[in-house]
């Protein structure tokens, strides 16, 4: 009996492996896929945090160009309206010209004024309507260009 493969009394098998280290290393192995999870759902944790923090970095600055569009809505209608309101004024004293004049010259005369000027008012109020809307549209559309410089330039960092 002294040809068997495992010894009872020094308690190692034909390999020289004790019974203690077979239990171990499945424990080991176990204990380091654990290590290996729990770092990994740290990483999980923290990417995902990090990128909520971007969503909400991005929202934040289209919500703000809603609040910056919505001002500017405003300011467009007020223009509107005070341009309308000094338009029947203009027009109501040309109607009130026009039916004091005397003569068909005099009242060529007036309609020829009223016309010119009217023209001029338009063609002053579609440029200073013109600019405002450019400066407005690059002011609405800052907060989300520099969400985008920033993104750009994180990514660029991650390459």
């Amino acid at each position: 009996m002294t040809n068997q493969s495992t010894n009872i009394n020094d308690g190692k098998n034909s390999q020289g492996i004790s019974e203690a280290s077979r239990q171990t290393a499945p424990d080991a192995a176990s204990q380091q896929s654990e290590s290996i999870g729990d770092s990994f759902a740290k990483q999980f944790e923290q990417g995902n945090s990090q990128t909520m923090n971007k969503y909400k970095e991005a929202a934040g600055s289209i919500i703000q160009s809603g609040e910056m569009l919505s001002k500017a809505l405003e300011e467009i209608n007020q223009q509107m309206m005070t341009a309308f309101h000094d338009s029947i004024e203009a027009n109501a004293a040309v109607a009130k010209a026009m039916l004091n004049v005397g003569t068909a010259k005099d009242f060529f005369t007036v309609q020829s004024e009223w016309f010119r000027g009217s023209i001029e008012r338009a063609v002053k109020e579609i440029t200073k309507f013109s600019s405002w809307s450019i400066k407005a549209a690059n002011e609405i559309a800052e907060p989300v260009q520099e969400r985008y410089k920033a993104a750009a330039n994180t990514f660029g960092k991650v390459r």
